[in-house]
């Protein structure tokens, strides 16, 4: 039924409406309807209930075959009264929580009421061998007792730690520094596993210092330059005279008076006493006082003439190339060519050449100026006659056997130029 009011007429008195009687039976109506489907007030019957907004405040125990929703709120969930299969849940927060341990050899574990486990190290000793040993990362064995010996420093064990240090050496160490290097109380071996009982410090194999080393004495065989030795270890002789380094040679017949073997050909020979010389094939002979001889042949003492040539690089029309051409420091001018029409200038040196820059085709140079020849080709000639023969020469400080030549081309079109002497030597 719906629910039903008290009508208690349209007006007081006025007889229309429901006795009291009547609305209150309506009200037990609705009451034995609430009852019949929640309960008769003390306990509530088995069936489900919906709540459309609000809270539902709940001091007794709540009993559903599911739950539907967002479980965010819920809180104070005791594990005991967690049955079934529960989805997936991050862990990182949780507290409390203990699972089965099971403890390997010589480990031991131990539990608490807070959920907090204790996992130990036990046993050791010479059977134990829990430690693992390496050598620079290679494994050596396994050990229960690890013993350091001279010259190692063992702390206590602390939080778990051991701590394993050098010891600074100085009395029964072996190694120590101060102010000025490291030094060792002990022989050493380097590059070899024991030192040699002979010396100090041994070393197996090379070693290189970049350093001074300083020594009363060295043993053994010496490669190299030594920048200090002041004797061979074995005397030599030179020129029939020992020589071991501590003293200069003096030579008989070279330094000092005596007798030298000089059997065999020997180069620009001079001094004194007079050298007395069979068959010169070739070369010169100078001397400075009297050359005494059988015969004389004067063949090879005149000089052939010979062509001496230069070129200067591309050069435009009416420009101007200097070349140096090596040839003698004097000799005699027979001959000259271009390769081209051109204007040629031989100098005695390079400032001659510079002064001379600025004078005119047909125009005479100012004696003693330094100009040798002065020689205008029309074309291609290479066998342009010097008559008279002209002398020339270097008058560099020192003589040298440059001769200096400037070309101006006169050709119509940009080329190199080659220009081409024939000189004879009139100098040594």
């Amino acid at each position: 039924m719906s629910k039903v009011g008290i009508n208690t007429g349209s007006a007081p008195n006025a007889g229309d409406g429901s006795s009291l009687l009547a609305g209150a039976n309506a009200i037990n109506d609705n009451f034995n309807e609430l009852y019949a489907l929640l309960g008769d007030g003390s306990t509530l019957v088995s069936g489900v209930a919906t709540v459309t907004g609000g809270d539902i405040d709940v001091t007794g125990i709540v009993t559903a075959s599911n739950f539907s929703g967002s479980g965010a709120g819920l809180t104070s969930l005791q594990s005991p009264q967690l049955t079934g299969a529960l989805p997936g849940i991050d862990g990182k927060s949780l507290t409390g929580i203990v699972t089965t341990i099971v403890a390997g050899t010589n480990i031991s574990v131990s539990g608490s009421g807070t959920g907090s486990v204790t996992v130990s190290a036990s046993g050791g000793g010479a059977s134990g061998n829990t430690i693992v040993i390496k050598d620079d990362g290679s494994t050596v064995g396994a050990a229960g007792t690890i013993n350091f010996g001279t010259g190692v420093a063992v702390s206590g064990l602390s939080a778990g730690i051991v701590t394993v240090t050098a010891s600074a050496g100085g009395g029964g160490g072996v190694w120590s520094s101060n102010g000025v290097g490291v030094n060792t109380t002990s022989k050493v071996g380097i590059a070899t596993t024991t030192a040699n009982a002979g010396y100090a410090l041994f070393v197996q194999g090379d070693a290189k210092v970049s350093g001074l080393v300083t020594a009363t004495s060295f043993v053994g065989a010496l490669t190299g330059n030594a920048s200090s030795a002041t004797q061979l270890q074995t005397a030599r002789n030179i020129g029939g005279v020992s020589f071991n380094g501590t003293a200069a040679i003096n030579l008989p017949g070279v330094n000092i008076a005596g007798n030298q073997n000089t059997s065999g050909t020997a180069a620009n020979l001079s001094g004194t006493p007079n050298i007395t010389v069979g068959t010169v094939a070739s070369s010169d002979i100078t001397s400075t006082g009297v050359v005494t001889a059988t015969s004389f042949d004067g063949s090879n003492v005149l000089k052939s003439r010979t062509t001496v040539t230069g070129s200067t690089g591309s050069i435009a029309n009416n420009a101007i190339g200097n070349v140096d051409i090596t040839g003698f420091k004097s000799y005699g001018l027979i001959q000259v060519g271009l390769s081209t029409a051109g204007w040629l200038r031989i100098y005695t040196d390079n400032a001659a050449r510079v002064n001379d820059v600025n004078r005119s085709v047909g125009e005479d140079p100012t004696p003693g100026d330094g100009v040798i020849a002065d020689i205008v080709t029309t074309g291609v000639s290479t066998t342009k006659n010097i008559t008279p023969f002209t002398l020339g020469g270097n008058l560099d400080s020192p003589v040298s056997d440059k001769i200096y030549i400037a070309v101006t081309n006169l050709s119509g079109t940009t080329q190199a130029i080659s220009a081409n002497l024939t000189i004879l030597k009139l100098e040594v």
